[in-house]
């Protein structure tokens, strides 16, 4: 006896092709985000990656930074509502999300909605996916920082570009161990101040540029309690100590390298005078800071310049730009002739140790005097007092109140 099975197995294939077991058409698609994961640390620069069980169509995101008007939504802390986005597929399957520029340091959220996303055929994403991740990119965070301040700070869009130019290829020369603030901050503003020495700028606008830099530079450092990454291997080449003083060595080193007759006294006041921006009090740019200035950027000077003619006017033109930048964080005459005081004694001291040959009095000589200020108050020959006059020095005249 024969058995007729063609029909069986007929009826087999229909009912898993209604059961929906012929290629998931009639299946709900899901999402992953696979780049970045929670909790995440990333480069400015990185691209994310989503993934969807089928081929997944009506992704969109903003084209500008704004309010959040797509489906793949990047936001911040940093007060940006949404990044704007490119996002593509050559699958449907796998998404890149590649965020326009570069991101600053800070805390980030990655977000698919399931509004608008759809698969082949037509079944909609239930449900989405969010991930939080942080930025840690020195890099990224001091040449967005440099964008904006050149931009508010009005220098013409032709010397702006060449200086972020200038910084963007000084930051690709760095190893990864340094791509940290501690490396990042002196090879950007060595980058910066070639291009606006080289530049047809007049010297009121190159000055103001290199103000700029700096005072971006150093606004990178506040608040933080170190400038390394943990694989940076420059504290080892540093030998320890202190980051930020460490940094104001490093930038020391360069303004006596590059500076010249014409700009040295610039350099040095825009290096003083952006201290505060990165935290420091007037107080320890007197007692502390000046001496680490002085001291890194005669060095340099004596070291890259042997003739004494040469020196003496850079290392006067350093002194007079220390006074002046002190003058614009301070107005206490006292303590301006306090930092002027312990420039010229560090000075001495450092070039003597440097070349005990060169005759420092030549360059100590171009400072000008700073004196505290004086209150005299005649009184005759009234009273008990046996002398004709009374000298007060006075920090302020609100003093005498």
């Amino acid at each position: 006896m024969r058995f007729v099975k063609m029909p069986l197995i007929v009826s087999l294939c229909v009912f898993l092709m209604n059961c929906g077991g012929g290629g998931g058409g009639e299946s709900t698609p899901t999402v992953s985000i696979v780049k970045p994961v929670d909790n995440q640390s990333l480069v400015g620069t990185a691209t994310y990656e989503i993934s969807f069980s089928d081929p997944a169509s009506g992704l969109n995101g903003n084209t500008a930074a704004g309010d959040c008007i797509g489906n793949v939504q990047l936001t911040s802390t940093l007060g940006v509502t949404c990044y704007p986005l490119t996002i593509n597929s050559a699958d449907g399957l796998t998404w890149s999300v590649d965020p326009d520029g570069e991101l600053s340091d800070g805390t980030y959220t990655l977000t698919v909605l399931p509004t608008g996303i759809t698969n082949s055929t037509g079944n909609a994403l239930e449900i989405g996916a969010t991930v939080t991740f942080t930025i840690n990119d020195p890099v990224s965070t001091v040449l967005n920082n440099l964008s904006q301040d050149l931009a508010n700070g009005g220098i013409s869009t032709a010397l702006a570009g060449d200086i972020q130019k200038a910084a963007r290829a000084a930051s690709d020369n760095l190893t990864d161990d340094q791509k940290d603030l501690l490396g990042v901050i002196p090879a950007v503003l060595e980058g910066a101040l070639d291009v606006v020495s080289l530049s047809s700028a007049t010297t009121d606008d190159k000055a103001e540029a290199i103000s700029l830099v700096f005072q971006s530079m150093m606004k990178n450092v506040a608040g933080k309690t170190s400038l390394q990454s943990a694989y940076s291997s420059r504290i080892a080449a540093a030998g320890g100590g202190n980051d930020f003083n460490t940094l104001l060595g490093y930038l020391s080193e360069i303004i006596g390298r590059k500076g010249d007759s014409s700009n040295m006294a610039v350099l040095t006041s825009a290096l003083v005078n952006s201290l505060p921006a990165a935290g420091a009090s007037v107080a320890d740019v007197s007692s502390t800071y000046v001496v680490i200035i002085v001291e890194e950027t005669t060095k340099s000077v004596m070291n890259n310049n042997t003739d004494d003619t040469d020196r003496d006017s850079l290392l006067g033109a350093m002194g007079t730009g220390i006074q002046e930048g002190a003058s614009q964080i301070t107005t206490d005459k006292t303590v301006i002739a306090a930092i002027s005081t312990t420039t010229i004694s560090t000075l001495t001291n450092t070039a003597e140790e440097t070349d005990p040959g060169y005759v420092v009095s030549g360059a100590t000589s171009e400072l000008p005097d700073v004196i505290p200020p004086t209150f005299t108050l005649s009184l005759g020959d009234a009273g008990p007092i046996n002398t004709n006059s009374i000298v007060v020095n006075l920090t302020d005249i609100s003093e005498l109140k």
